[in-house]
């Protein structure tokens, strides 16, 4: 399957933690599952697609996430793991240019 996921620039440096990280941890809101294909639309100035990536796990709750051997914690803009909400480990395939999925 593949998906298209929202991700604010104000919540989460997507592009710091791609650019120093082979592999970020996502909050998951549907059903993804590994090996699904997911964008990354970024909002608010941005507002456009900036990744493709494919999902490595789904389903992780954050008393059980890994943090190592990746740790995209910094990245994460006070919306840190929630014990209420499932993530994902997402590895970028492709980084679009500024603007070319509008």
């Amino acid at each position: 399957m593949e998906w298209i996921i929202l991700c604010n620039p104000d919540d989460y440096d997507i592009d710091g933690a791609f650019d120093n990280l082979p592999i970020i941890n996502y909050r998951q809101s549907t059903n993804i599952r590994p090996g699904d294909i997911v964008y990354v639309y970024c909002s608010r100035s941005m507002q456009y697609i900036k990744y493709k990536c494919k999902v490595l796990e789904s389903d992780i709750y954050s008393e059980t996430m890994p943090i190592e051997p990746y740790d995209d914690t910094p990245y994460h803009k006070g919306l840190g793991p929630n014990k209420t909400k499932s993530w994902m480990k997402l590895k970028p395939i492709y980084k679009y240019d500024d603007n070319a999925l509008s």
